[in-house]
């Protein structure tokens, strides 16, 4: 998303999107949005968002089998993470509990 601020000056945030279903939810944040998109382009700004669902929402759904990663923890985990980044590369982390139609 780029943007222009009051000084004129271009802003862009890189937005990565992951479901709790994907293998890489707990890897990406580094290794795809910060090592591939991020630094290599320069940018600084980034949101890392991942869509929860709970087992037992899905629960005998085929899509129970799929939900790797639920909400607890996950935020926290994340959040380390983002932390860890070298100055000045700055991630927000959002895990959205989604809910499922019925």
């Amino acid at each position: 998303m780029d943007a222009t601020d009051s000084a004129g000056d271009t802003i862009c945030v890189v937005i990565e999107v992951k479901g709790c279903w994907n293998d890489s939810t707990t890897t990406a944040l580094t290794k795809q949005l910060f090592g591939q998109y991020l630094e290599p382009a320069g940018h600084t700004h980034g949101v890392y968002l991942v869509a929860c669902f709970q087992p037992e929402q899905v629960a005998g759904d085929k899509r129970s089998k799929v939900a790797r990663h639920t909400t607890t923890g996950l935020l926290e985990d994340l959040a380390a993470q983002a932390q860890q980044l070298p100055s000045p590369f700055n991630v927000a982390v959002v895990v959205h509990d989604i809910a499922l139609p019925r």
